[in-house]
């Protein structure tokens, strides 16, 4: 195997520990929504609160794309993490429904946003590219592997009230995750010399016609795994299943199992043929989560559920990094992960609402039909994005 086609390295080895070390605080949002239910917030209000952190992601987005590229990964990385230490610490003084939760939670936004987009970019800097999606696929392990935080958490029987003190004990791996960062010596990581991009030049690469297809496909995704993070687990403890934090187990179970065996794959087919089988896989899950009233039938909404993140996602970024110039991954992954969080603004209390007015099947059950509606108008648009790359 040639080095440049070399993708098990020293610099992957540690941006795989600093995706995971940071992923485990991150991933303890999704812990929030219990927490909440606990303080007597309703299914409107859980949705707005988790809402609120896309808010600070949004805003954020423009100068995570502009640090990127004229900052560098790693600094603006460092930055990132430290706001995330911040929100954690914060997080830990809520005990009531006040302003607190909000500051808490936009810290977190921003913070999750930054760290989202630049180990990603970071990410596509160091894996060969050849082997993009294969990289980005096993990459992700990493992150997904958090998720477990919250089953493990689940299993200290810690009554609701207790959530709290989790947050600020997550701080140690966060900032543990500092130490790995800068251990990356790889390439051009650091400040780059090069114009600095505009508004008008972030805008410009994100409007480009071979990623209008990529981003209908996110925003359809990425509204489905909202709509799973804030209320798959209060629907579990609603309808009284123990330990509703383990949907989350066999959410990453999925996840890695799909990633582990068939990385190779979306290299091997072309990734824009694995969009529609996620998508499909995905709407299947929330129907199951819609109907389940025992424990299995929750684990296999989950189990579902992660095999289509453990597809879609790295499938998503490889498009995206292989559809436009070298130069513009930085500003096209902001872009990307901040379709994520224009998602995570709008889906959550809008699902929240229908919710408290129609229950949770009705509401996952809506859900899985939008996505399948959207996926059909996928096919047009990714005609017209593949024509704009084959013309280049």
């Amino acid at each position: 195997m040639s080095a440049s086609s070399q993708l098990f390295t020293r610099d992957f080895g540690l941006v795989v520990a600093c995706n995971f070390l940071q992923g485990l605080a991150a991933s303890s949002m999704l812990t929030v929504p219990l927490y909440l239910d606990h303080l007597g917030a309703n299914r409107a209000e859980i949705g707005l609160i988790m809402a609120s952190g896309a808010v600070g992601g949004l805003l954020a987005r423009p100068v995570v794309g502009w640090a990127l590229e004229v900052k560098g990964r790693k600094p603006t990385l460092a930055v990132g993490t430290l706001l995330l230490l911040l929100a954690m610490f914060l997080f830990g003084q809520v005990v009531e429904i006040s302003a607190l939760v909000f500051v808490a939670r936009i810290t977190a936004g921003i913070s999750v946003g930054a760290l989202f987009s630049g180990y990603l970019a970071l990410a596509s800097d160091i894996v060969p590219p050849d082997r993009r999606t294969e990289g980005i696929a096993l990459y992700g392990v990493s992150g997904l592997l958090g998720f477990l935080v919250n089953p493990l958490i689940g299993e200290l029987h810690l009554d609701p009230a207790d959530l709290r003190f989790v947050f600020p004990a997550l701080i140690v791996p966060a900032a543990l995750s500092l130490l790995s960062l800068y251990a990356i010596r790889g390439r051009d990581h650091e400040r780059v010399d090069r114009e600095r991009p505009t508004v008008r030049s972030l805008i410009q690469a994100a409007a480009q016609p071979s990623l209008w297809s990529v981003w209908w496909a996110a925003m359809t995704f990425s509204g489905l795994v909202g709509l799973f993070a804030t209320f798959a687990g209060v629907a579990a403890e609603n309808r009284g299943i123990p330990r509703p934090s383990a949907i989350w187990a066999m959410y990453s179970l999925g996840a890695v199992l799909i990633r582990v065996a068939g990385a190779r794959i979306p290299d091997l087919v072309g990734p824009a043929r694995l969009v529609p089988p996620a998508i499909i896989t995905y709407a299947a899950a929330a129907v199951v989560l819609s109907a389940a009233s025992t424990t299995s039938g929750f684990l296999w909404a989950g189990l579902l559920a992660g095999i289509s993140h453990g597809i879609a996602f790295p499938i998503l970024v490889s498009l995206v990094t292989a559809r436009v110039s070298d130069h513009q991954h930085g500003v096209t992954l902001t872009a990307y992960t901040g379709i994520w969080e224009f998602t995570a603004l709008v889906g959550p209390p809008l699902f929240g609402v229908v919710a408290d007015a129609f229950g949770f099947e009705l509401t996952f059950r809506a859900a899985a039909i939008f996505s399948l509606v959207a996926l059909i108008l996928w096919w047009p648009i990714e005609r017209v994005s593949a024509r704009a790359v084959r013309l280049g």
